[in-house]
């Protein structure tokens, strides 16, 4: 078929697509640091991949329906390298796709688009299935047909014509189905298509699990990584998100909404003389051009602020629920002020005389509970909570229930009074006015239904394109606790969440920016630094909003980890330094470049109990490397059996499949560079075992203790992997030992260190797979 000039430059297509179109997918598990040149030998095995007959009648069904331009196909069979009779015989089928449809045939265009690229799905969905009966650590090529390649290209495509991904996602329903039976605790790796995270896919299909069970939907899950791998970025790139999903659709996927801040905040409470200044951003606050002259002049505006702002209360009164400034009703973020007396800049005793003369005012002392005291204190003096306290008295003093702060800078990152007072101020300054019955508010607080609106629209583009089963987004770190009850609700509207998503609220829980805490409406919000408050805090919001999960993450992964030598007790992290004494090794402290955890592993068992009793999804993350993944999940999956239950814990990371560290090998380098690294089909292959045998150590440790004298099947896994990791460490100081001069010797040496390794590898998978789900159904037969 001539090319165009459009099919010249031809649209971007996904790697595993372009992979499959040009015979060069494969599945080669070799060690890391091994290179294609080493003449390594692996096990060879070649898989036929064809399209069904009615795949193929779909798509010449599609051709047939004007869906595509001549410029379109031409396009996408542009590198498909399908044989001349098949590309004469689908050309012809080809009818053009008219510019003058009326509405039925665009309906009936989109509905064909989506049929066709639901066939690359299905095809590409097979070709990962063939694996489920493929032996470990062999080299995997795949023979893709003719007819094969046809419906690849022409359904990715349809696909990307269409900018929608052709299956809804299964959202809380998938989690609960897996819920049914025992399962262990859940894994969800980062991965994205521009560092081949199909691997990670192939590699589930090859695990002892996936093989017993014979499906890949299981606890291993992908998170949907953007641009750079291992680093979520903002916004999501269509064909990107489709493209990820495309190799994960048979198994659980997450992604984010955005990285980036979730609130664009709007001033709410009536400024004086201002309360029209309600645009969507927060630009400094808009003072009045000079102070009131005279006390009737102030007592005047006071009237029309309550006035103004008492008419939507008045008009409800009768439906017996109160419309506050912004319209929310329920846990609303705003205290119910109407009016706010400035007192910028004036000593206290001036104050105290001015609202004497204020509340003189018959019409204003009816309603002195909808009265707050307005202070920007970016003006006033270098000591916030003295500037503050000063006025909080003085309200204690004439009977005014609030005081609003605000400055004239903002920083829209941090909730509430953070952004005017750093957290030990917050709560000096809230120990302070709870003493004396005033309640300290922002002056300058999110408007959360706007809040919630933007981020719906985030929503909207990440549920047509990537149709994720749990979508996350950031909560605590720019929302207080109700400004994020009321996002929350609000996001439950869109029709596309609760039906389809499972919406997985983000917290932040390093020490390093603080949640704000104004549950009690009674009392001036707190701040919440300690990373363990913090995850109770988020436990305890879930179950008040009836959210299904929830997700623990880090924003400076260089510095923080989740788990590490927080008390003594506690093994370190692989990224924790130390200094230690140099006569007998006892640790002194960290070095400057340590890496810092956030929770003890007694904590992260007390969150991990806190959230099953709660009935959330509690997904923990921030740099929980391989190491300790095998005592995470034995340890909740352990825990949870106790209960006849699965566990509560899912874990994310980014960095566990791409660096190998062993005794025998350990590359320390950044942290980026790791999380950055192309996705190693060897680690996505043996970590799969490794974690499917934690699941089982667990629920054999739950099994001996009702039937103490029962086999030694535990023992012997765990000797097995021993021999597993020894031949290993054999294996890589093996392949340390590449010398130009005496190559033959190496490589023979190598290759012996090899077929030690996959043997004793292949036996450890064959006994995990053949024995998982008779342990799995004992385990369910004493639920």
């Amino acid at each position: 078929m001539p090319k165009t000039r459009e099919a010249l430059s031809r649209r971007w297509r996904p790697r595993i697509v372009e992979e499959c179109l040009s015979g060069n997918l494969a599945f080669r598990p070799a060690p890391p640091g091994d290179a294609r040149g080493s003449g390594l030998k692996l096990q060879k095995h070649r898989i036929r991949i064809d399209a069904k007959d009615d795949e193929f009648s779909a798509l010449q069904h599609g051709l047939k329906n004007g869906i595509f331009s001549s410029a379109d196909l031409a396009a996408a069979l542009d590198g498909a390298r399908l044989s001349e009779v098949l590309s004469r015989a689908i050309s012809r089928l080809l009818k053009p796709a008219s510019d003058t449809s009326g509405w039925d045939d665009i309906v009936g265009a989109s509905c064909e688009l989506d049929r066709m690229a639901l066939l690359v799905v299905k095809v590409i969905q097979r070709s990962q299935e063939s694996l489920l009966k493929a032996q470990p650590l062999t080299e995997i090529s795949f023979d893709f047909s003719d007819r094969a390649r046809a419906v690849i290209a022409l359904g990715w495509e349809a696909m990307a014509k269409r900018g929608i991904f052709p299956l809804p996602p299964k959202g809380r329903s998938r989690i609960s189905a897996l819920q049914k039976k025992p399962v262990g605790a859940m894994h969800f790796v980062s991965a994205s298509d521009v560092d081949c995270g199909y691997r990670y896919t192939m590699g589930i299909a090859l695990s002892p699990e996936a093989q017993a069970l014979g499906s890949m939907d299981l606890t291993f899950g992908l998170d949907g990584e953007l641009i750079v791998p291992g680093q979520a970025v903002s916004p999501i790139p269509p064909s990107l998100a489709m493209a990820t999903r495309l190799f994960a659709a048979g198994i659980p996927t997450s992604s984010n909404i955005s990285e980036e801040e979730q609130s664009i905040p709007m001033r709410n409470y009536p400024h004086p003389t201002s309360y029209d200044d309600l645009q969507p951003m927060r630009g400094g606050l808009y003072r009045p051009p000079a102070r009131f002259e005279t006390v009737s002049a102030l007592i005047d505006d006071v009237r029309q602020q309550l006035w103004r702002n008492q008419r939507p209360r008045a008009q409800s009164v009768s439906a017996g629920a109160e419309v506050l400034i912004d319209h929310v009703s329920g846990d609303s973020a705003l205290p119910p002020i109407k009016a706010v007396i400035e007192v910028t800049e004036l000593a206290p005793q001036t104050v105290q005389h001015l609202i004497k003369d204020v509340l003189a005012d018959k019409f204003i002392a009816q309603h002195k509970d909808s009265l707050a005291l307005y202070l920007n204190i970016e003006s006033t003096c270098a000591n916030r909570v003295a500037a503050i306290n000063a006025i909080v008295d003085v309200a204690a003093l004439s009977g005014i229930k609030y005081v609003a702060v605000a400055d004239d800078d903002e920083d829209q990152w941090l909730p509430n009074l953070l952004e005017y007072l750093e957290p030990f101020e917050l709560n000096a300054v809230a120990d302070h006015s709870d003493g004396v019955g005033v309640i300290v508010v922002d002056g300058r607080p999110v408007d959360p239904i706007y809040t919630a609106a933007t981020a719906a629209q985030r929503i909207q583009s990440v549920y047509c394109t990537l149709a994720v089963d749990i979508l996350k987004m950031g909560m605590w770190l720019c929302l207080d606790a109700l400004a994020a009850r009321t996002v929350y609700r609000e996001l439950l509207k869109n029709p596309h969440i609760p039906a389809r998503m499972m919406l997985m609220p983000i917290g932040i829980i390093e020490p390093w920016d603080a949640f704000v805490d104004n549950r009690d409406s009674s009392k001036t919000p707190r701040a919440i630094l300690d990373p363990f408050e913090k995850v109770k805090f988020m436990i305890e919001e879930a179950r008040v909003l009836g959210a299904p999960s929830l997700l623990t993450d880090t924003r400076h992964k260089e510095t923080w980890v989740l788990l590490g030598r927080k008390t003594d007790a506690d093994e370190p992290h692989p990224r924790e330094e130390f200094v230690r004494d140099p006569s007998n090794g006892d640790i002194i402290s960290r070095t400057a470049k340590s890496a810092i955890p956030l929770l003890s592993f007694a904590e992260f068992m007390e969150c991990e109990r806190l959230a099953r009793e709660a009935g959330v999804f509690l997904g923990q993350a921030g740099s929980v490397e391989t190491p300790q993944l095998f005592r995470i999940i034995s340890e909740t999956t352990y825990d949870a059996a106790k209960e006849g239950r699965n566990p509560a814990t899912a874990v994310w990371t980014a960095e566990t499949e791409r660096v190998l560290t062993t005794k025998a090998k350990s590359p320390r380098v950044d942290l980026q560079t790791e999380r950055s690294a192309e996705v190693s089909p060897f680690l996505a292959t043996v970590n799969r075992a490794y974690e499917a045998h934690a699941k089982l150590d667990g629920w054999l440790r739950y099994l001996e203790e009702l039937k103490p004298a029962r086999g030694t099947l535990r023992k012997d896994l765990t000797k097995r992997r021993q021999r597993v990791e020894d031949r290993l460490n054999v294996l890589l100081e093996a392949q340390g030992q590449r010398d130009e001069s005496a190559s033959r010797a190496f490589q023979q040496a190598y290759q012996r260190a090899w077929e030690a390794f996959s043997t004793e590898f292949r036996s450890y998978h064959e006994l995990l797979k053949r024995r998982f789900v008779q342990i799995r159904d004992e385990v369910a037969a004493t639920w």
